[in-house]
């Protein structure tokens, strides 16, 4: 058995919202499609003003066009980030904060948080995925976990539990 010490920040919970925006293809397909859509439209005002034979105004879209292609990632991170800031502070307002004590057994992980208990059964979990900072651990019914990687004392030996886990859960 592994006994964890977890205490998530907001940041923990955007950072992991940002991760599955990053992930989902719907999202991914309606960023690219405004991005050509914006740059199409430069192009087209630059193309009109092109026949109005106004070349300053010419260079200007066509420039901003350009730069619009680049720093367009850029804003949807920042929106993004900032969108789920507000959503996770205001989720979070009610919730208790304090620190959650992890017991990852053979059957089940269990969380103990002041008086409150919750218990997951090892069958439940979908997959588990390891990122830079953060193990998720994706159950069956839709829920995620976090454990950010700083907080953890024995990395090496919560990513093989969890590699276990998630070899059981194929087979």
């Amino acid at each position: 058995m592994i006994q964890l010490k977890i205490n998530l920040s907001e940041d923990d919970y955007v950072h992991f919202l940002m991760d599955q925006t990053k992930k989902n293809p719907q999202l991914q397909k309606n960023q690219k499609r405004g991005k050509y859509l914006f740059f199409t439209m430069f192009l087209a005002l630059a193309a009109t003003f092109f026949f109005l034979k106004n070349y300053t105004l010419v260079i200007y879209f066509v420039v901003f066009g350009i730069l619009f292609l680049f720093l367009y990632p850029l804003y949807m991170r920042w929106f993004y980030r900032n969108y789920y800031k507000k959503n996770v502070i205001k989720q979070l307002k009610d919730t208790d904060k304090s620190e959650s004590f992890w017991t990852l057994g053979d059957r089940q992980i269990t969380e103990k948080r002041n008086s409150n208990e919750a218990t997951i059964q090892t069958a439940d979990i979908q997959n588990v995925e390891e990122i830079e900072k953060y193990f998720y651990i994706h159950l069956k019914s839709g829920t995620t976990l976090i454990f950010p990687k700083n907080q953890l004392e024995n990395i090496d030996e919560v990513r093989e539990y969890f590699n276990e886990m998630e070899n059981k859960t194929v087979n």
